[in-house]
């Protein structure tokens, strides 16, 4: 097919258009009528127009669009303004590089990049929050931004026939990958808290052949997943330098449990009623790959208070939460005076940090009147 007639705006309903592999030298400006389209594939199909045909702007709604097989030296600058994509698959292009206006598509859930000339990801990317699927494979990239690591929907990330010599040591906060393929690559170590990404699969979640390994890892990692996260632990355990102890202490219902989730997975959560810390929880937190922290998270409930002492340590960095938005100069004893006298008389010298939670839930001058009267009242 060499051209879109005028008569494809009457099928007004039509919500699917499979051009791939043809010849296209003309589109009729009506395809714009077609309102109802949600998929388009031009694979293939553009190599004599050299363009984006004008009508397929304006489609607004359009969520899935394949470019494939074209001539295109970058993501042409018209589909970033097709704000409701989902899908944009631009495999075996001539792309050389990536604009930031491709960052626009915020609703990207589907990114195929794959088989181009890219050597950079350029800072931005990590607006593309909904990304799941990122196909990088068979570029020319000699690193890896670190804003990648912060696309945490990801499950698939391909980066395999590329130039890299090493990974973001924040690779860990992929906490949703599920495939991971870096073969082909000139890697000689992976990142030491890389078994942090527990979803990848034994049988074909991590794809790591044909690289510069250096040994043991080169061994190890033929060996399968498992075998290479056990080794990267074990690594941890012997190089760790610093090993601290942190204590969360204060009220039952201040938000010890949720500020402690925040520090550990690098977001937000309130912690729901039954993930509540009854008597005490041990966690280890390894915020560096040579930083170990472990944490305890006391139950703020009185009957459980009798047990704190035992814990309470000179060496240890005590935080004590109370919730803000509750807090007056009456209850000042209770949220925040009872649990600091007990950390100096059992702990002396110990550091400790007040942290003041629910600040959403107060005015800045609300805020800044209550601080000043909890520093008043610890001079006393």
């Amino acid at each position: 097919i060499e051209r879109i007639p005028s008569s494809i705006g009457k099928l007004k309903r039509l919500q699917v258009l499979n051009l791939k592999w043809n010849q296209l030298q003309e589109v009729s400006r009506d395809l714009k009528k077609c309102i109802k389209l949600k998929i388009v594939n031009l694979s293939g199909a553009l190599r004599l127009l050299s363009a984006i045909p004008e009508a397929l702007l304006n489609l607004e709604d359009l969520e899935h669009l394949s470019l494939s097989d074209n001539f295109f030296t970058e993501v042409p600058q018209q589909v970033c303004g097709l704000i409701k994509l989902t899908h944009l698959i631009m495999q075996r292009n001539s792309l050389l590089r990536l604009s930031q206006d491709l960052y626009r598509l915020r609703y990207l859930e589907h990114l195929e990049l794959s088989d181009n000339f890219l050597e950079v990801i350029p800072p931005g990317i990590k607006s593309l929050k909904r990304l799941r699927y990122l196909g990088l494979n068979n570029n020319s990239l000699t690193e890896l931004a670190g804003e990648v690591c912060f696309l945490e929907q990801l499950s698939y990330l391909g980066l395999g026939k590329n130039k890299l010599t090493q990974l973001p040591e924040n690779i860990y906060r992929l906490y949703n990958l599920q495939t991971l393929d870096v073969d082909n690559n000139e890697l000689q170590e992976v990142p030491l808290l890389m078994d942090r990404l527990e979803l990848l699969s034994e049988e074909d979640g991590l794809h790591i052949l044909n690289n510069n390994l250096r040994s043991p890892f080169k061994e190890i990692s033929e060996q399968g997943t498992r075998a290479l996260f056990e080794f990267l632990k074990g690594i941890r355990l012997k190089e760790a330098h610093h090993r601290l102890k942190m204590i969360f202490i204060g009220a039952a219902r201040a938000g010890k449990t949720s500020l402690r989730q925040a520090l550990m997975h690098g977001r937000s959560r309130l912690a729901a009623d039954h993930e509540r810390t009854w008597v005490m929880e041990r966690h280890l937190w390894e915020p560096e790959s040579r930083l170990r922290v472990q944490i305890l998270d006391f139950g703020g409930h009185h009957i459980y208070q009798a047990a704190h002492h035992m814990f309470l340590s000179s060496d240890a960095l005590h935080v004590l939460v109370f919730d803000l938005a509750k807090y007056s100069s009456e209850n000042y004893e209770d949220l925040i005076g009872h649990w600091l006298e007990a950390i100096m008389d059992r702990a002396g010298g110990a550091k400790i940090v007040i942290v003041g939670t629910h600040c959403d839930q107060c005015s800045s001058e609300d805020v800044t009147e209550k601080v000043y009267d909890i520093m008043r009242l610890m001079r006393r």
